[in-house]
């Protein structure tokens, strides 16, 4: 089953030393997601199931340190976080996909799904 959310109030941000983007508003609700959905179906998923493919490596690394600092009663320590070639060639039983880029509607972005 596939399922679609939105981060209305997200922002594409960069930190001063990296071109690469993140979107704080994005990763906080992933990682509420992943938290929720691992606690629901505990007897169903492990951490190991659980994929998040983001296409901009700075937006992986900050899941990472979230995934290295989160309590892991849950298996969260277990989730994979990568870019889209890290992926290559594995499944996983749930994936995000966090795209990162939000922008006016009139704007152009260059993510596609």
């Amino acid at each position: 089953e596939t399922f679609s959310t939105s981060v209305l109030d997200g922002r594409e941000d960069r930190d001063q030393d990296s071109p690469s983007w993140f979107n704080q508003a994005e990763i906080d609700t992933i990682q509420l997601l992943v938290t929720q959905l691992l606690q629901e179906f505990r007897h169903l998923l492990a951490g190991g199931d659980v994929g998040i493919i983001t296409p901009y490596r700075k937006q992986a690394k900050k899941l990472i340190d979230w995934r290295r600092h989160a309590p892991d009663t849950m298996g969260v320590g277990d989730v994979k976080i990568g870019t889209v070639e890290n992926f290559q060639g594995q499944e996983r039983d749930a994936i995000f996909v966090s795209t990162v880029r939000s922008r006016q509607a009139s704007e152009v972005h260059f993510v596609c799904v």
